[in-house]
């Protein structure tokens, strides 16, 4: 009797589904994990008290979440609400007990796209507070966030 796992390939490709979200500057690029849901515009309740990356709050199935603005947290001028605005519903990946959602204003609708280390590389380029790194990935230029430093400001830590 063969061995049938010598047919299979001893190192396997990392591949991660992930979303090319259209932003004013430059596209997100997240892991579709990271995403709970993109939903058309909701209208924020306005919260002029909290700081200027704190939009304010939406109602998602039934839970208010808070709604930030990404160019807002890296000290840019925070986009502006429009038609064709939507929202992109973001899983918590610190402290889901805290902070299960939130959410970002996005300036349109994503796309697919699969993220294969060979095919991805890094820009050499300096990152706002809330951003990871700046990449080149299918010839596209996208950021990517630091999720756990966004969730952090959020809770005010």
């Amino acid at each position: 009797m063969s061995d049938a796992t010598t047919n299979y390939p001893t190192e396997l490709p990392v591949e991660v589904a992930s979303l090319l979200i259209p932003m004013k500057e430059r596209p997100l690029l997240l892991p579709n994990v990271a995403v709970a849901e993109i939903v058309p515009l909701i209208e924020p309740t306005l919260d002029y008290s909290t700081p200027d990356w704190h939009i304010g709050s939406i109602v998602w199935r039934g839970v208010k979440i808070p709604l930030l603005s990404v160019d807002a947290l890296n000290d840019l001028e925070a986009e502006e609400i429009s038609d064709d605005s939507h929202i992109a519903v973001i899983n918590g990946v610190g402290d889901h007990a805290e902070l299960p959602f939130y959410a970002f204003l996005v300036t349109g609708i994503p796309r697919l796209i699969r993220v294969i280390d060979q095919e991805i590389g890094r820009e050499d380029k300096e990152t706002g507070p809330a951003e990871s790194m700046y990449v080149q990935v299918g010839g596209e230029h996208a950021v990517i966030l630091d999720l756990e430093y966004i969730e952090a400001k959020i809770l005010g830590k």
